[in-house]
């Protein structure tokens, strides 16, 4: 008989000898790629093939604010600086890809998704500093790869769009600079917090945090220059900053003209009798009776009176507010916007909006109790700063996205201390002799389980963003009347969506319909299916005039329980196509459906229906 003893011995020695830090890169590189191509999709799917970003963003994500960066990376293109509505920094980050070749905002859509997909690297230092092992690292900067929140969010010309990147960086620098404490290092950590701040000005009370953190961590000797350093790197840029405005504009503005209105608008999250709301259309109204300029030294000082004022006269509601975003910001991390409803990555989603926030607490508890205090500090700052910030004053979803970094942190935490208990039942002797190989296993076993999870959503990602595509090809070929529509107006089974005797149709002499009725807020009109079992994606051109009342034209799921399109009449104006195009890929929908609806106003209503075409590939 043959031993195979030794030759298994030999086997396993020379895995042992396999150097980590080489197959390392190459999975954080392939992790890398793999959160690139999730945001690529992300990007096909949200406006990535429209002719101009700005347009699709006007009607789809908050539009009117991109333009305003693009002419600050303009100014700065040119040695000039035109606004004092935003600090530079963003318009600066937007300048430095302009220099590398993305010269339109499309190509800074993708540039900016690149960037972070490369925040895998200092969130795998982040965990390996907090003794979480490499596998499971690993498999928690996977989260961020794919998580539709950062996928999404990273996409968007928005300033809050590179806030977790951010601040992932800051917290490897904080840990970088306890370890190293070396004086240049604290001063480029708060170089990095004022940077921070001039992208985004919420983050300006970060220094706080990093002074606490300043003082923890480094020894009795060097403490007061450490944090002098912080100290000075932080106020560096915002002093240069607010020198300028002071020179400029005639007053000393440290971050942005907005602060104080943010303050206001957060009174408004509330139902309430007091005036408060939030809309930035109102507030241009209120402000122009009374004289101001919108976003304007002197805009910001009423608003501050205004805010005062409201903690003098209802301080109870005040802190109603507060308490609503409190409660409402651990949970508030679902702004994907993903289309057709699909829930990808739904375990990810799940963590961060429901879960999470509960197992944070609990991993927070467990480290204090065992006086892990630096590592409870850095796996809690993203929330609790959130929370002392934002929460005080004033949050939208877009602007938090960094919050749920605190949740993969102390998933990560919760992973590893399963490890290490699954690891204290093996033969010690067994696990020192093959101690790499064991790691190798664990590594490529939480690989493959990613991998497996990962597999179905990726596909249909891939399918969405081919339907895209798709899309694109056949809107051109509408446009050069190169193919039919398989639907029109005269071809489509219009039927009764309610029973109600208040409502009828009718077709005139030229082939429009007429729609008269007169019902409740929201309730259905006529609605018509369409046959789309051979389809991947549909184009509609349409055209739609609102005579008398409210009214709005959708395009329903297979279930009618989502809104896949949507267009909101105008009294005594034609909705064309021209003025947002309808382009609906399929997916799983074997047919969907167009409503008629009457709108936000009860009461009678009368559409006339011109064009209805519909196309599809």
């Amino acid at each position: 008989m043959v031993n195979h003893r030794p030759l298994l011995r030999k086997i396993i020695s020379n895995l042992s000898e396999i150097r980590f830090p080489f197959l390392l890169a190459v999975a954080l590189l392939s992790v890398t790629v793999l959160g690139v191509w999730v945001r690529y999709q992300f990007f096909l799917i949200h406006g990535g093939l429209e002719d101009s970003y700005i347009e699709w963003a006007k009607i789809n994500y908050f539009g009117g604010i991109s333009p305003i960066y693009l002419q600050g990376m303009e100014d700065l293109l040119n040695l000039s600086w035109s606004t004092n509505k935003y600090p530079p920094g963003y318009s600066l980050f937007l300048t430095f890809w302009t220099l590398l070749g993305a010269d339109d905002p499309q190509s800074l859509r993708i540039a900016q998704s690149i960037f972070d997909s490369f925040t895998i690297f200092p969130l795998y230092y982040i965990l390996r500093q907090i003794k979480v092992h490499y596998g499971i690292a690993l498999l928690c900067t996977g989260i961020y790869a794919i998580a539709p929140l950062w996928s999404f969010g990273s996409i968007m010309i928005l300033a809050e769009s590179v806030s977790p990147s951010l601040i992932v960086w800051m917290l490897a620098l904080m840990l970088f600079s306890k370890n190293q404490n070396k004086i240049w290092l604290w001063f480029l950590l708060g170089l990095w917090v004022s940077l921070s701040t001039l992208v985004r000005p919420d983050l300006i009370l970060l220094i706080i945090p990093l002074s606490i953190w300043t003082v923890l961590v480094t020894i009795k000797n060097s403490r007061i220059k450490s944090l002098s350093a912080l100290c000075i790197g932080f106020s560096s840029l915002l002093l240069l900053w607010g020198f300028y405005n002071k020179i400029k504009w005639g007053y000393w503005q440290f971050t942005s003209n907005a602060g104080r209105y943010a303050m206001w608008c957060g009174l408004g999250q509330l139902p309430n009798d007091y005036g408060y709301f939030v809309s930035d259309a109102k507030a241009v109204e209120l402000l122009s009776k009374k004289g101001i300029i919108y976003h304007s030294i002197e805009a910001e000082q009423y608003w501050k009176a205004e805010y005062l004022n409201a903690w003098k006269e209802h301080p109870l509601y005040v802190l109603k507010t507060i308490w609503f975003r409190l409660s409402n910001i651990p949970f508030d991390h679902n702004s994907s916007h993903t289309p057709l409803g699909t829930d990808y990555f739904q375990i990810v989603a799940s963590l961060l909006t429901e879960y999470g926030f509960w197992l944070l607490c609990l991993v927070v508890i467990v480290l204090v109790l065992w006086k892990q205090w630096t590592t409870a500090y850095i796996t809690a700052l993203p929330l609790v700063y959130c929370l002392g910030s934002l929460g005080l004053v004033y949050y939208e979803s877009r602007y938090i996205r960094y919050v749920p970094l605190s949740y993969v942190f102390a998933l990560a935490l919760t992973l590893n201390f399963l490890l290490n208990c699954g690891i204290k039942l093996i033969h010690t002797q067994f696990l020192s002799q093959y101690k790499k190989i064991i790691s190798l296993a664990i590594t490529t076993s939480i690989l493959l389980i990613l991998g497996n999870y990962v597999i179905d959503d990726v596909k249909a990602l891939a399918e969405l963003g081919q339907a895209y595509i798709k899309a694109e090809q056949l809107q051109q070929s509408v446009i050069a009347d190169k193919v039919k529509a398989f639907d029109t107006l005269e071809t489509l089974d219009w039927q009764k969506a309610t029973t109600s005797p208040n409502l009828s149709f009718t077709e005139n002499e030229v082939d429009h319909l007429l729609i008269q009725s007169d019902l409740n807020k929201y309730e259905y009109q006529l609605i018509s299916s369409i046959d789309t079992s051979s389809l991947s994606v549909i184009y509609i051109n349409y055209d739609v005039e609102l005579k008398e009342g409210s009214g709005s034209f959708s395009i329903l799921s297979e279930k009618k329980d989502l809104v896949l399109a949507h267009a909101i009449l105008q009294q005594g104006e034609n909705i064309r196509t021209n003025d947002n195009p309808w382009i609906v890929p399929i997916a799983d929908n074997q047919e969907l459906y167009l409503l008629f609806n009457n709108g936000e106003e009860p009461g009678k209503s009368e559409l006339l229906v011109k064009q209805v075409d519909v196309y599809g590939k």
